[in-house]
């Protein structure tokens, strides 16, 4: 068999063994072509969907390598994640797509930005990170949530203040030196400031 989608063997038709003089008139040549539109791997996207020109076998007939138009088959880039498959700053797969990177035409004229079920994370306002860098402790660098868990969203929940040494800069002095108290990311835990509080202040 040949490619993921087990088709038989175009030489062997399934058989596995040839005769010695049918071996010696094997020629790459002389069988199928490499599949155009996935470059013979049979699989498009982050998730390994089949290609829809070649069904998985990762080859086609000369005749149908000659007829390809990628224009004709029924596959464009996703309109959430522009093709990338991914979202956020973690790579999340595409609510869409589903990680995919393509879509049906159809799906393509259905797609609507307001019925993907994903917010701007509350705590970082979609950055995916707070402060300097830090991955947000809420969406952990996803940028999107559920509508659910913005609801769910409760700032007190976290044990995340203001740094008192930069007043959340993440930066001292004229050169704008990295704050040593909250190594730049502009908050600390709420002990950690106290406890700047009551030596300095």
């Amino acid at each position: 068999m040949i490619g993921w989608a087990s088709t038989l063997c175009p030489f062997c038709r399934g058989s596995c063994f040839v005769t010695h003089d049918r071996a010696a008139e094997f020629d790459e040549n002389n069988l199928e072509k490499e599949c155009p539109h996935c470059n013979g791997n049979g699989t498009r996207g982050l998730v390994s969907d089949l290609c829809p020109y070649c069904k998985g076998d990762t080859f086609v007939s000369e005749e149908k390598f000659a007829a390809y138009d990628p224009d004709e088959i029924d596959e464009v880039e996703c309109p959430h994640c522009n093709g990338r498959g991914t979202t956020g700053l973690v790579g999340d797969f595409c609510r869409y797509c589903r990680g995919s990177q393509f879509v049906t035409r159809d799906k393509k004229k259905k797609y609507k930005p307001e019925n993907i079920d994903g917010v701007d994370c509350p705590h970082c306002n979609g950055a995916g990170v707070r402060g300097r860098g830090e991955y947000c402790a809420y969406c952990k660098g996803s940028q999107v949530i559920s509508g659910q868990k913005a609801e769910e969203y409760d700032p007190e929940d976290f044990d995340e203040e203001t740094c008192p040494r930069c007043n959340g800069s993440g930066q001292t002095g004229l050169v704008g030196d990295e704050c040593k108290l909250c190594k730049g990311n502009g908050f600390v835990t709420e002990a950690k400031a106290t406890a700047y509080r009551n030596r300095y202040q």
